[in-house]
């Protein structure tokens, strides 16, 4: 970002298959700092925006009582970020078969003051036919290390 003339970017990309044979999808977004858009980089500060933070989960995600949404203080580089932690599996069988909507990602979030810097990653198309099933194919820890590793490539050129 130090030689860019927009006010932004976005990447995505599909991350190597991990040591399950899963994928996961990272995107990286970067942008101008607003007052609403950069508040203090800590988890109490980002808890008070927990409902908006939830806005891109379906609602029979939130709706969920064994739904996980972690707000946490997190460090990249030495540097303080927070991470956004959300897990929830839904499976439900009619006369027409099963559907299932699942979400599986960990969000990283930085910015200095200037500049706003986010890193999503979830899990692709597991296949998983259950949480456990799920979680096992791709663990948080593969999730964050992604985060991490992508924010600290970013983090390197500013």
């Amino acid at each position: 970002m130090k030689n860019a003339s927009a006010d932004g970017f976005l990447a995505s990309y599909r991350a190597p298959a991990n040591a399950q044979g899963a994928n996961a999808n990272v995107v990286i977004s970067a942008m101008n700092c607003m007052p609403m858009i950069c508040p203090e980089l800590t988890a109490a500060s980002w808890k008070k925006n927990e409902d908006n933070l939830k806005m891109k989960l379906s609602q029979a995600l939130k709706d969920n009582p064994a739904l996980v949404f972690d707000i946490a203080d997190a460090t990249v580089d030495g540097k303080p970020a927070v991470s956004v932690y959300a897990l929830s599996f839904v499976s439900t069988t009619d006369a027409t078969g099963t559907s299932r909507a699942s979400t599986h990602a960990y969000d990283i979030y930085w910015h200095d003051g200037a500049r706003f810097v986010t890193v999503g990653v979830n899990a692709g198309a597991t296949g998983a036919q259950s949480l456990e099933e799920f979680v096992q194919k791709m663990p948080k820890a593969d999730l964050e290390a992604l985060a991490k590793k992508a924010l600290g490539v970013v983090l390197a050129e500013l």
